[in-house]
């Protein structure tokens, strides 16, 4: 037999069962196989361990990507090796986790206020600081030289970063990256040749990408070369202009053959240094120009992304700004630079056309907080992208630091949730490691400790809009505008003899409390959660148990001995492991489907006689029932006029009772208000289990349907004669299907 027929035939063994409308069917993977193929006879094992010997040996070796390396095929740029052989695959572990390689509070598949993690956050990796910073700052040299690096900007290098880009990315568990045109493919001393350069590295990425993974923006870098020096779009010098023009429009180019979402104009040199040589209007209607230009480029090439502004390319860098002195109070000014940017739009006609890249260190530098630009910017329609960096309070440049302020980053999510998210942004990190950081797994433990940081302040946004006090607060603040003159007013009905009129009526107003201490006192309740207590609790009692089991087993032993017995004893595995399911049970499920749909489902699940019985009841549609039995056979019909019955054989029956045996456990999360254990069976679920009561609270199915459980009943059983599929199940041939072996 070949090896070809070994793999069909080892698949076809570990068919599992397929979900269909709600039911099951799927493959439960190799490591899922393992264990179904221990129930077999020893010849199918053989041909398992034959198979996966066979697959093994077709892969060829790796070896570390570093420059010394036997492999690294330096001359090339061609790589086989990993870049990163000591990084695992970073996975969620809960706020309990002690592994610095893991999430703590990013869990990309949970879902709050309505969305999955990762769709709030849709996370990016900044091409530039993740591989092209050196550490190098305006007082010190590089130091970082990572071991991939030659210290060239060679095409062959060029082409290895990019594929240390993509090993990061899969082993961040990041779908999205930004990057500058030159800083991922080497300039040339001809336009030509730097667009040649250009299309090969993006060539590679191309290739990389896979069908997952794409660019959330990409954009030129206008501000490098010395040809830059006086801007690009803001140049004083049309030769430069149309270069300009020329790098951005190739950028475009393959920001759109990448599948990019985004389009970002960077500006670092846009601006000015003093009025005395600079014609500020002159500028200001050059750049114009160059905007509406690129949005006719994108609508040419059929782009459908949308064109972002780093907002200090509208208000600028030099002195676009409003005038204000940062010192007097109030804190905060109702204006800002995504204000100006706003206006600059409106006056050009592009405030359809654009929306804006909000990058926090560059909102600090300007004397405002990043939550206060978002919000400025979420205000006027404008938000698009976040560029998720901080600068450090006592240093008046752009360090561009991970964000780490928890408090912050409550009140940046807060303004992402009012928002009802980034998509098609998302948060980049424009962020890189601090000079001091040189060790190739800083790397990931930055981006890590950012994404938790996003993370956290996610979820202390969900728990204030639970909790609801902050909104009462501010509610109650508003309220003297909830009456028929504050209508008046805000629909602009209210005219100034009207409001003299009222003044005169009412007298001195009574202004009551703001109450901001009260307000700061409810957003700090938020970091701290009931969950983040239990969760406390059950690794205390698991730490206090262990040390107890360690003391019996050294008590057993020291007995054993006395009595000159001679036993090996093992210490018991703490690692928990679900309970299976009970033989009868009955359970109401809410089901979120991964069409978008949703369905309440009573499960009646009765192992003894071989049969499940789902009765649906889908979201604005009909009811419907499933009966599934040991066998194979599914019934899937509708009563009424207009009835309906599907048969479907499947391959397999019912899940037995410890369907989970040999899950991988993940660790605690807490989901639905439940801390539970989470467990995953490869290619198939991920079950949480309520760490206390061992009952089930949720399980999701690789292809996105969740199912929360509401109710559960053991031992309740359907009567025999409600489980029996009517009369017209056995004559509507035209509606039987087959699915043996199908996934």
């Amino acid at each position: 037999m070949n090896s070809a027929a070994v793999v069909f035939k080892v698949q076809k063994v570990c068919f599992y069962r397929h979900r269909h409308r709600g039911s099951y069917f799927t493959l439960i993977g190799w490591r899922g196989c393992l264990h179904e193929m221990k129930k077999m006879k020893t010849g199918m094992l053989f041909l398992f361990f034959l198979c996966l010997n066979v697959v093994i040996a077709a892969v060829p070796p790796s070896c570390p990507a570093d420059i010394g390396n036997e492999c690294s095929a330096s001359d090339s740029g061609e790589w086989e090796g990993e870049f990163f052989p000591d990084i695992p695959k970073i996975k969620y572990e809960g706020p309990s986790s002690k592994n610095t390689l893991a999430f703590k509070w990013y869990n990309a598949e949970e879902e709050i206020l309505g969305k999955k993690m990762k769709d709030w956050m849709r996370f990016s990796v900044a091409f530039w600081h993740t591989f092209r910073g050196t550490g190098g700052d305006p007082f010190g040299a590089p130091t970082k030289m990572w071991p991939w690096e030659d210290g060239t900007n060679s095409l062959a290098m060029a082409k290895r970063r990019m594929r240390a880009n993509f090993e990061f990315l899969r082993k961040l568990g990041v779908e999205w990256w930004c990057f500058h045109d030159r800083d991922i493919a080497p300039d040339g001393k001809t336009l030509e040749e730097a667009n040649a350069n250009l299309d090969e590295v993006v060539a590679l990425a191309k290739e990389l990408q896979g069908t997952k993974i794409r660019p959330l923006w990409g954009t030129a870098q206008l501000f490098f070369h010395p040809r830059y020096m006086h801007g690009g779009a803001t140049s004083s010098e049309v030769g430069v202009y149309a270069y300009a023009a020329a790098q951005v429009k190739k950028a475009m180019e393959v920001t759109h053959y990448l599948g990019g979402e985004n389009y970002v104009f960077w500006g670092g040199r846009e601006g000015y240094q003093t009025l005395l040589n600079t014609d500020m209007e002159r500028e200001l209607n050059h750049l114009a120009r160059f905007m509406e230009a690129a949005v006719a480029y994108k609508k040419k090439i059929g782009f459908n992304g949308t064109l972002c502004s780093i907002y200090h390319v509208l208000s600028s860098r030099g002195h676009f700004l409003l005038n204000r002195s940062l010192k007097n109070p109030p804190n905060t000014s109702m204006t800002g630079m995504p204000q100006q940017a706003a206006n600059f739009l409106r006056k050009y006609g592009l405030i359809g056309e654009f929306k804006l890249n909000i990058e926090c260190n560059h909102a600090t530098l300007s004397g405002h907080s990043c939550h206060h630009e978002l919000e400025t910017a979420r205000i006027n329609g404008l938000l698009g992208n976040i560029d998720a960096n901080t600068g450090d309070p006592q240093i008046g440049w752009d360090t561009d630091q991970f964000l780490m302020d928890i408090a912050e980053a409550t009140m940046v999510m807060q303004s992402v949730v009012r928002n009802g998210g980034l998509a098609p942004g998302g948060f980049n990190f424009d962020s890189k490691l601090r000079r001091e950081s040189t060790d190739v797994e800083d790397l990931f433990i930055a981006h890590i400790a950012g994404m938790d940081t996003l993370a956290r302040g996610l979820r202390n946004v969900a728990k204030l809009i639970e909790d609801g006090s902050l909104a009462e607060l501010v509610r109650k603040r508003y309220q003297s505008f909830d009456t028929e003159i504050g209508a008046q007013i805000e629909a602009g009905k209210a005219d100034f003899d009207m409001l003299e009129k009222k003044a005169m009526e009412w007298g001195e107003p009574k202004v009551p409390s703001a109450k901001q201490e009260l307000a700061e006192m409810i957003f700090q309740s938020a970091f701290y959660r009931e969950e983040d207590q239990k969760n406390t609790e059950a690794i205390a009692i698991a730490i206090v148990m262990k040390k107890l089991n360690r003391l019996y087993t050294a008590i057993f032993i020291a007995i054993l001995q006395l009595l000159g017995a001679s036993y090996a004893v093992q210490s018991e595995d703490l690692t928990p492991t679900p309970l299976p399911w009970p033989e009868r049970f009955h359970a109401l499920l809410y089901m979120n489907l991964s069409t978008t749909h949703l369905q309440i489902n009573n499960l009646w699940y009765d192992w003894p006689k071989g049969r499940n019985v789902n009765i649906f009841q889908k979201q604005l549609g009909v009811l419907q029932y499933d009966i599934e039995w040991n066998n194979g056979t599914s019934f899937y019909y509708t009563f009424g006029a207009n009835a309906t019955c599907e048969t479907i054989y499947f391959g397999v029956g019912i899940p037995r009772p410890d369907f989970l045996d040999g899950a991988i456990y993940l660790g605690t999360a807490v989901t639905d208000g439940f801390l539970c254990n989470v467990w995953e069976k490869v290619d198939f679920i991920w079950y949480y289990e309520d760490v206390y009561t061992k009952q089930p609270v949720r399980w999701d199915f690789y292809d996105g349907i969740s199912t929360h459980v509401i109710t559960f009943e053991v031992g309740a059983a359907l009567p025999d004669s409600i489980t029996q599929a009517p009369a017209y199940c056995f004559t509507q041939e035209k509606d039987t299907r087959m699915l043996k072996g199908e996934s």
